[in-house]
């Protein structure tokens, strides 16, 4: 089953400066297989169209969507895994960078 944005799933949206807006799927409990669960963040324009869906990022132990988002005041997005993992999400392309673990 492929995850997208037609998806009748609880979403998370941010909207940005230039109106476009990030959205997370809230896929936990749902049957999508990892790859898809993995890569629940996309980026849409004011029409509702996709830019980009965020990039794969490495899991240990099955599938870890992005549970949470984060917004800064100056607009760097910040994405949670249900893992613990905390990433820098690149507004351009949809690339991820791990910065730290939340849980102990």
């Amino acid at each position: 089953m492929r995850l997208t944005l037609n998806a009748l799933l609880r979403r998370e949206e941010h909207v940005l400066p230039d109106g476009h807006r990030l959205v997370r799927l809230d896929v936990l409990g749902k049957d999508y297989p990892i790859s898809e669960a993995n890569r629940n963040v996309f980026l849409v324009d004011q029409a509702g169209s996709e830019i980009w869906r965020i990039a794969s990022h490495e899991c240990a132990q099955g599938a870890d969507p992005f549970i949470g988002i984060d917004m800064s005041p100056a607009g760097q997005a910040t994405g949670l895994t249900w893992d613990g993992w905390r990433f820098e999400i690149n507004i351009s392309d949809g690339s991820v960078r791990k910065i730290g673990w939340t849980k102990s």
